[in-house]
Protein backbone atom coordinates (compact mmCIF):
# COMPACT_ATOMS: atom_id res chain seq x y z
CA UNK A 1 0.00 0.00 0.00
CA UNK A 2 2.73 2.51 0.88
CA UNK A 3 4.32 1.99 -2.58
CA UNK A 4 1.29 2.26 -4.91
CA UNK A 5 -1.21 4.47 -2.54
CA UNK A 6 1.41 7.14 -0.97
CA UNK A 7 4.77 6.49 -2.46
CA UNK A 8 4.06 6.39 -6.61
CA UNK A 9 1.27 9.52 -6.75
CA UNK A 10 3.68 11.59 -4.79
CA UNK A 11 6.89 10.86 -5.98
CA UNK A 12 5.30 11.02 -9.66
CA UNK A 13 4.19 14.46 -8.62
CA UNK A 14 6.64 16.11 -6.59
CA UNK A 15 9.77 14.33 -8.26
CA UNK A 16 8.51 13.76 -11.43
CA UNK A 17 6.93 16.03 -12.53
CA UNK A 18 7.78 19.13 -9.84
CA UNK A 19 11.11 18.79 -9.75
CA UNK A 20 11.59 18.28 -13.37
CA UNK A 21 10.15 21.19 -14.44
CA UNK A 22 11.98 23.27 -11.48
CA UNK A 23 15.08 22.22 -12.91
CA UNK A 24 13.99 23.67 -16.21
CA UNK A 25 13.36 26.83 -15.06
CA UNK A 26 16.87 26.86 -12.46
CA UNK A 27 19.13 24.57 -15.16
CA UNK A 28 22.15 26.06 -13.27
CA UNK A 29 23.36 22.68 -11.48
CA UNK A 30 25.54 22.25 -8.67
CA UNK A 31 27.45 19.14 -7.84
CA UNK A 32 25.65 17.50 -3.97
CA UNK A 33 27.65 14.27 -2.87
CA UNK A 34 28.68 13.33 -6.32
CA UNK A 35 25.57 13.89 -7.81
CA UNK A 36 24.57 17.40 -10.44
CA UNK A 37 21.38 18.97 -9.08
CA UNK A 38 19.33 22.21 -9.48
CA UNK A 39 19.84 23.41 -6.20
CA UNK A 40 16.76 25.75 -6.47
CA UNK A 41 14.50 22.89 -7.66
CA UNK A 42 15.93 20.74 -4.96
CA UNK A 43 14.85 22.83 -2.10
CA UNK A 44 11.37 24.00 -3.92
CA UNK A 45 10.28 20.94 -4.57
CA UNK A 46 10.80 19.92 -1.12
CA UNK A 47 9.54 22.88 0.29
CA UNK A 48 5.90 22.44 -1.88
CA UNK A 49 6.02 18.72 -0.75
CA UNK A 50 6.22 19.82 2.76
CA UNK A 51 3.76 22.71 2.51
CA UNK A 52 0.91 20.03 1.24
CA UNK A 53 1.64 17.29 3.76
CA UNK A 54 1.04 20.55 6.25
CA UNK A 55 -2.36 21.51 4.74
CA UNK A 56 -3.30 18.00 4.91
CA UNK A 57 -3.39 18.30 8.80
CA UNK A 58 -2.59 21.87 9.00
CA UNK A 59 -0.08 20.09 11.93
CA UNK A 60 3.25 21.87 12.09
CA UNK A 61 5.13 18.98 12.77
CA UNK A 62 4.16 18.38 8.80
CA UNK A 63 6.74 20.44 7.47
CA UNK A 64 9.43 18.33 8.60
CA UNK A 65 9.06 16.11 5.77
CA UNK A 66 10.53 18.98 3.80
CA UNK A 67 14.07 17.19 4.87
CA UNK A 68 12.90 13.94 3.59
CA UNK A 69 11.97 15.80 0.35
CA UNK A 70 15.13 16.97 -0.07
CA UNK A 71 16.79 13.21 0.12
CA UNK A 72 13.98 11.99 -1.91
CA UNK A 73 14.91 14.49 -4.65
CA UNK A 74 18.93 13.86 -4.54
CA UNK A 75 18.01 10.49 -4.73
CA UNK A 76 15.93 10.87 -8.07
CA UNK A 77 18.79 13.01 -9.47
CA UNK A 78 20.87 10.56 -8.81
CA UNK A 79 19.58 7.27 -10.39
CA UNK A 80 17.90 9.80 -12.91
CA UNK A 81 14.13 8.28 -12.50
CA UNK A 82 11.52 7.99 -9.91
CA UNK A 83 11.66 3.87 -8.99
CA UNK A 84 14.58 4.75 -6.24
CA UNK A 85 12.62 7.46 -4.36
CA UNK A 86 9.34 5.64 -4.48
CA UNK A 87 11.15 2.40 -2.78
CA UNK A 88 13.00 5.22 -0.30
CA UNK A 89 9.70 7.09 0.38
CA UNK A 90 7.70 3.71 0.65
CA UNK A 91 10.12 2.20 3.15
CA UNK A 92 10.93 5.39 5.15
CA UNK A 93 7.13 5.22 5.64
CA UNK A 94 6.66 1.84 7.00
CA UNK A 95 9.94 2.67 9.02
CA UNK A 96 8.00 5.68 10.86
CA UNK A 97 5.06 3.88 11.19
CA UNK A 98 6.54 0.90 12.92
CA UNK A 99 8.62 3.71 15.33
CA UNK A 100 5.46 4.95 15.95
CA UNK A 101 3.41 2.06 17.13
CA UNK A 102 6.82 0.14 18.94
CA UNK A 103 6.39 3.69 21.15
CA UNK A 104 3.20 4.00 21.93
Amino acid sequence: AQVIVVGLPEEAMFRGYCLTRLTDAFPRTHRLLGVEVSLPALVLQAALFALVHFVVDLDPQRLAVFFPGLLFGWVRAWRRGIGASILLHALSNVYADVLIRSWL
